[in-house]
């Protein structure tokens, strides 16, 4: 099972991305262009969003598009990570029983979305 792709929303410096990912996946870019905000977005998913209670973001995390922003201006803030087959039958039959109620199909293919979503009032 492999991570083909993330979208994040208004997380920190991403106001709206989605990348592709491949086997190997290089992120390339000036400072301050979002980067580290990305690797964040991964590892706020996969170590510590399982283990939290409430609501998983901190003011912190919520993306601002100006200096005069307040936190939930933007919108909700979203983290998308999408694990995929590359190839029909790809997982095996422990894998697919483990995960069952958590595939969906996306054509002929199997998938598992984890989404974390936080929503602010304004």
């Amino acid at each position: 099972m492999r991570l083909r792709s993330v979208t994040i929303k208004n997380f920190r410096a991403l106001a709206n991305i989605t990348v592709e990912l491949d086997e190997t996946t290089v992120l390339i870019g000036e400072n301050n262009t979002g980067k580290t905000s990305f690797l964040e977005a991964l590892k706020f998913c996969l170590a510590q969003g399982a283990s939290r209670r409430g609501d998983l973001f901190d003011d912190y995390d919520h993306h601002l598009a100006s200096d005069h922003s307040q936190v939930g201006d933007a919108g909700d803030t979203e983290i998308t990570l999408r694990f995929a087959e590359s190839a029909v039958g790809e997982w095996t039959n422990d894998v697919v029983q483990a995960i069952a109620e958590a595939i969906t199909l996306d054509g002929d293919l199997q998938q598992v979305v984890l989404r974390l979503k936080s929503t602010k009032d304004v």
